[in-house]
């Protein structure tokens, strides 16, 4: 339950869920909330170093996380080399449904794979409009701004140590 009540669902996504990913993909756009113009992505956003989770509502996708899993080799000492450690790429969330803990679910969801998938740091790049809502939600789950130099102006970069 969220916390207006309703039932979700934090599940793995499928091949089957990408057409309804791709169209929160499209109001995402549409909503013009990212700092970055998205694209849709085609169908092999599905890879295989990758994972994705999906939020459900009865059988309705009403949100969607992905990450990249890893391997350290960065000269930037972000990541020790052979250190395995996640990119979190996309969350979104419905904007019917913002405000439920929907997000936070996702993320840690995310989290939990990248756990199981020995992960010891997670990393994630803020691309958002509304720049201090995003820092808020990611400080709330544990996220922490990078001291390094791969910061973008405007984009912070943020890890979370598990």
């Amino acid at each position: 339950m969220n916390k207006d009540g309703r039932a979700i669902i934090i599940r793995d996504a499928t091949e089957d869920d990408t057409e309804g990913i791709l169209r929160l993909e499209s109001r995402w756009i549409e909503e013009g909330l990212a700092a970055n113009p998205l694209r849709p992505r085609p169908k092999s956003k599905f890879r295989k170093h990758s994972y994705m989770v999906v939020a459900l509502e009865g059988d309705q996708i009403v949100g969607f996380a992905s990450a990249d899993l890893k391997t350290g080799d960065r000269a930037d000492g972000e990541v020790a080399r052979n250190e395995k450690c996640a990119d979190v790429d996309d969350i979104y969330v419905l904007p019917e449904r913002r405000g439920n803990g929907i997000g936070g679910a996702l993320l840690e969801a995310l989290v939990e794979r990248g756990k199981a998938a020995d992960a010891g740091k997670f990393f994630l790049e803020v691309e958002s409009l509304d720049m201090n809502r995003a820092m808020r939600f990611y400080g709330k789950h544990g996220f922490s701004e990078c001291p390094d130099s791969k910061s973008k102006p405007g984009n912070p970069r943020m890890f979370r140590e598990l």
